[in-house]
């Protein structure tokens, strides 16, 4: 069986103009976590019509029995280079039992203004390599791209058949905020994905937040701050990662950037999901679950309706730390009987679900850190990563083409102490 995630692309085209596919012949792969891509980063901005680029290596040999030449195939991506809305002033969420919703007074931040040229991308044909720095193309570029985005130029294999045999699989470097997170192939014939077998960029995609170890002992709940006493790190999305955030007002914090997961909230809540296309409206707060009927009561007392409320993007991070164990289906969020910070509604926004309309590619939003001041904290789970191919032929077999997102780490240590037992977040997924 084949499982097709939104991080998955499969283009079956019967009318391109390239006119060596196939010339790197047949492949049979039948080892593990195979890598059939070689990839190099642009160095200078490209803009349409452009038949010739700058990159940082024009071998792009690793993984290939030559380096790069006429005829072969690239794929430029723009990774990264939307601009979010900011900059954010203390306090802007309501605090909390005052609010038991946590409704925010600007619900805005880390909206997508722009997306600029971040999600563009094309395969283009490679007329020449000159030097080791550039590229000639066959023809002119379709889409501008921005260097300082993130701009991944990879080298796709042009097999005339593919099989994947029982047991292996092929994948990719992870994204490590420059390249890597993007399976790319093309196939003339016709492509086997035997049982046992898979395409596989799970985890692969944008980071998740990272652990850090100090919070403030409640109080407020900002969206976003650059003190990580406040809150916990975001997960990376189309618009940054760690210092990228910084000039939006923060990288700690629940609010959400992008397809990024929001940060869990001082003290000590989870880390919220991280995201990728979606429809439908989207609120930061996840779609509960009613996977035992009497749970809606308990979703109820964060406010009426709640229990039914749905949201496009990523789920939202879990409650900050309680002391005593209350029945939630009779006690709500914020009540002083929980005892620590009372079981407050901190949980990191879920991830902005992203637009696919224009043609645009996104790797998956990473999860949101949980908070934590006892080093017994999860960091956030890698998005899913990219899945590029363009196939002549027919797909079949039994295994499997998969992106799925890593869950968020657990809120355990180990050896985990009794008394640290539950008191630091979870990351988010």
């Amino acid at each position: 069986m084949k499982y097709f995630s939104s991080l998955i692309l499969l283009l079956f085209v019967f009318n391109y103009s390239f006119s060596q596919r196939g010339k790197d012949g047949p492949r049979t792969v039948s080892t593990t976590n195979t890598v059939v891509n070689a990839y190099t980063t642009l160095t200078a901005n490209a803009n349409v019509g452009n038949t010739s680029i700058s990159v940082a290596n024009s071998t792009l040999n690793t993984n290939f029995l030559t380096s790069l030449s006429t005829g072969d195939l690239i794929l430029i991506i723009q990774m990264q280079g939307a601009t979010l809305n900011g900059t954010p002033q203390p306090n802007l969420w309501s605090p909390e039992p005052n609010d038991i919703e946590g409704t925010p007074t600007d619900s805005t931040w880390g909206q997508i203004n722009q997306y600029n040229n971040a999600g563009n991308n094309e395969l283009v044909m490679v007329e020449s390599v000159p030097n080791s720095t550039t590229i000639n193309l066959s023809c002119g570029l379709k889409n501008n791209y921005t260097a300082a985005g993130k701009v991944q130029v990879i080298r796709v294999p042009r097999y005339t058949s593919l099989t994947i045999n029982s047991g292996a699989s092929i994948t990719c470097p992870a994204w490590n905020g420059t390249t890597g997170g993007v399976i790319a192939v093309e196939i003339l014939g016709n492509t086997i994905i035997n049982s046992g077998a898979s395409i596989n960029a799970s985890a692969l995609g944008f980071r998740g937040g990272v652990l850090d170890n100090q919070t403030d002992f409640g109080g407020t709940t900002e969206v976003a701050s650059d003190n990580p006493k406040r809150g916990a790190e975001k997960g990376e999305s189309i618009g940054g990662f760690q210092a990228d955030y910084d000039v939006y007002g923060g990288r700690y914090g629940k609010g959400a950037p992008a397809n990024g997961g929001g940060g869990g909230q001082q003290w000590t809540a989870g880390g919220g999901g991280g995201a990728n296309a979606g429809l439908g409206t989207w609120t930061g707060k996840g779609n509960p679950s009613l996977a035992d009927a009497n749970w809606a009561q308990a979703w109820n007392l964060e406010f009426a309706g709640f229990a039914t409320q749905t949201s496009s993007g990523g789920g939202r991070g879990g409650y900050t730390w309680s002391s005593s164990n209350q029945n939630a289906l009779t006690t709500g969020t914020s009540n002083t009987a929980w005892g620590g910070d009372n079981r407050h509604n901190g949980g990191g926004w879920g991830g902005r679900p992203l637009d696919y309309s224009t043609g645009r590619l996104f790797l998956g939003g990473g999860g949101g850190a949980g908070d934590q001041d006892n080093n017994f904290g999860g960091a956030g789970g890698n998005g899913g990563g990219l899945i590029y191919l363009v196939s002549y032929g027919t797909v079949s077999g039994a295994g499997q083409i998969v992106s799925n997102g890593a869950n968020g780490n657990n809120a355990a240590g180990t050896p985990q102490p009794t008394n640290y037992s539950g008191k630091d977040g979870a990351g988010g997924a």
